[in-house]
């Protein structure tokens, strides 16, 4: 959590004491109060030790998504997974950019609390607008990690614990969609990794059976493109990097929410 490494020195030699940022926690809530204490010495790097072990054992969390009043249909489940959680230092904010505040009645119903986004011509700006004010939000109030969770994407209770584990600035859980190929539903991963230089192959040798794909990619090079991961792929580790996931499930450290805003790409986020 980069709040943790803001240690305040004062100016005196190392006979003399100094100023350490130091937090506390207020039950039953687990409020994080931080102020500027003078403590000697020698207990400066135990106490200061003692206070990021336990930070990191139960930093903030914001859970937060884009909504409108399209996704009423799963708004129950959400809300139930969501109250189901095991893990509990955290604040659910939902951004709405539905027409009327009637949306916004039935999530304040259910304990969440939501901030009105309006809705913008192209739906894509409207989504991207309203991840940022969820960053800038989580910023603001001093969360350690935003939980990107959409409302169609139903967690486990220990999800958060799952992906805190790994101590990655990004990860994501995995969830599926359904797609239709060659004319049968199919269920796939939101997640898309590298295009190896043997497939890369295999298409320019084998253009006939791949005649969209090989129009697509003819003029590229491997590294410029990507391919969605199969549902076969992800039983080989319990943790692997790809190219791409989507946000559905995605947990992302404060330090990266400092440093980078959501923005979109042609057609996508």
């Amino acid at each position: 959590c980069a709040g943790w490494r803001r240690v305040v020195s004062g100016t005196g030699s190392q006979k003399t004491s100094k100023n350490i940022v130091v937090a506390s926690f207020r039950a039953p809530s687990s409020v994080i109060e931080i102020k500027t204490i003078n403590i000697p010495n020698d207990l400066q790097r135990l106490k200061y030790r003692r206070i990021q072990q336990r930070a990191m054992t139960s930093p903030r969390i914001l859970i937060g998504c884009p909504t409108y009043d399209g996704m009423k249909y799963c708004l129950d489940d959400w809300a139930k997974a969501v109250h189901l959680l095991s893990y509990k230092n955290v604040s659910v904010v939902l951004a709405d950019n539905s027409e009327t505040d009637g949306y916004k009645k039935d999530l304040e119903s259910k304990g969440f609390r939501v901030i009105r986004v309006p809705r913008e011509t192209d739906p894509l700006d409207t989504i991207t607008t309203a991840r940022n004010r969820l960053r800038e939000l989580a910023l603001k109030e001093g969360f350690d990690f935003f939980l990107s969770l959409e409302q169609d994407v139903l967690p486990p209770t220990d999800v958060i614990e799952r992906l805190l584990k790994w101590d990655i600035p990004i990860i994501s859980g995995v969830y599926c969609t359904y797609i239709v190929k060659d004319g049968k539903s199919a269920k796939v991963p939101l997640l898309w990794t590298w295009v190896k230089e043997e497939e890369f192959d295999q298409i320019l040798r084998n253009a006939q059976d791949y005649p969209e794909t090989y129009a697509r990619i003819k003029d590229k090079k491997p590294e410029d493109l990507k391919r969605q991961l199969r549902i076969e792929e992800l039983y080989t580790e319990d943790l692997f990097e790809v190219k791409y996931a989507g946000l559905g499930c995605m947990l992302i450290r404060r330090d990266v929410l400092e440093k980078v805003s959501f923005k979109r790409s042609t057609g996508h986020m």
